[in-house]
């Protein structure tokens, strides 16, 4: 490995590791998507909004201040931007049991670059007498999968 290359990788590690700190330190319950009277509008808007981010560069976000970094790490950890080219079936909406009331959660059908399909879940928090889109990302309650999947099998002996 180059030494570029490899001070490339450590600044990278470095920039991400910040982002993890500074969010950590900014508190994550700050995100907030798309808000409304209607769940079922909050929550398309919340998806619209979600598949119109920037894509942030690692690169460029060791150049943020730490107010910037503050306002954008929650949203980052928990609704990060999804690969460009997916593709949400907004019709598939369908509402998911919660047993809180002050939550509703929709999931939907969505397709990512590849022909890979996926499942895009929206958590809503009820606060007074709105709505408060507060996650927007794919599924993570299915069954582990690639990385994930291999960090979760038992070592092989």
């Amino acid at each position: 490995m180059s030494r570029v290359t490899h001070e490339n990788g450590r600044l990278r590690g470095w920039v991400l590791g910040l982002v993890l700190l500074v969010a950590l330190g900014c508190g994550l319950a700050s995100a907030q998507v798309a808000s409304g009277s209607d769940p079922e509008q909050v929550a398309d808007q919340a998806v619209r909004s979600w598949l119109e981010q920037d894509r942030q560069d690692l690169g460029a976000l060791g150049s943020l201040s730490a107010e910037e970094l503050c306002s954008l790490a929650p949203q980052l950890l928990q609704s990060p931007p999804p690969p460009e080219g997916t593709s949400v079936a907004f019709g598939s909406r369908q509402e998911v049991a919660s047993e809180d009331e002050a939550v509703r959660l929709y999931s939907y059908a969505a397709s990512l670059p590849g022909e890979r399909l996926e499942v895009v879940d929206v958590r809503l928090e009820r606060e007074g007498a709105g709505w408060n889109a507060v996650r927007v990302g794919f599924d993570l309650e299915t069954a582990p999968r690639g990385v994930r999947l291999w960090l979760q099998e038992p070592l092989a002996g």
